[in-house]
């Protein structure tokens, strides 16, 4: 059973990230690259990705936790399965209010009532803790802190009986990811890296 999958990626010698093979066909077209881009990180550059192909939905995340100041390795991705559903969270931003919302998230998980669960009562648990540690956590520190303490989160979801399916948290939304979607301070440098070569009938 393979629908849920986490690698490591690869970056600067700043982060820790970790690798993984995946076959992507070559476009048909001829798409022109810059012949050097220049980015000055000013953050750390944090990174989550998700992708949903054929057979399934990819997650990826790097493995760095930094405040500015120091600099810790660990994983970003946790996963959690019971009755028949698996869910898997890729994080980034705040750690302290995502792995937060991941713990609040998987313990209403176990709180259900798994003899009449359904895919729109794991992903309506899911989104309401996701909101509500947004509105209580975040939406209240003071303006000038609240980039700080914003947190993003990848979600998948699968079932026996309704598939898999990806989304991704902003602020206290929760919406539908079709093809592929990056959460972190690296969002666009990954959308604009992925995009030309991201095909939907890649398989995992």
């Amino acid at each position: 059973h393979r629908d849920l999958h986490s690698f490591p990626t690869r970056r600067s010698s700043d982060l820790c990230l970790t690798t993984a093979t995946i076959s992507i066909p070559p476009r048909p077209r001829h798409i022109p690259v810059p012949p050097s881009i220049k980015v000055r990180y000013n953050r750390p550059m944090t990174i989550g990705i998700g992708f949903v192909v054929r057979d399934g939905i990819l997650l990826c995340a790097d493995t760095l936790y930094s405040d500015g100041a120091t600099k810790q390795y660990g994983d970003k991705i946790f996963t959690w399965a019971g009755n028949g559903i698996s869910v898997c969270f890729a994080l980034a931003g705040n750690a302290t209010m995502a792995k937060m919302a991941v713990q609040d998230c998987t313990a209403a998980l176990y709180a259900l009532d798994w003899d009449r669960q359904s895919f729109s009562e794991v992903y309506e648990t899911i989104r309401s803790v996701i909101k509500y540690v947004q509105q209580e956590y975040v939406d209240k520190v003071p303006a000038e802190e609240r980039d700080r303490s914003r947190f993003y989160i990848l979600l998948a979801i699968h079932t026996v009986n309704s598939g898999h399916r990806l989304y991704a948290s902003n602020d206290a939304a929760l919406a539908p990811v079709l093809t592929f979607d990056c959460i972190g301070a690296g969002r666009q440098i990954g959308l604009y890296v992925i995009e030309p070569s991201y095909r939907s009938d890649m398989t995992l």
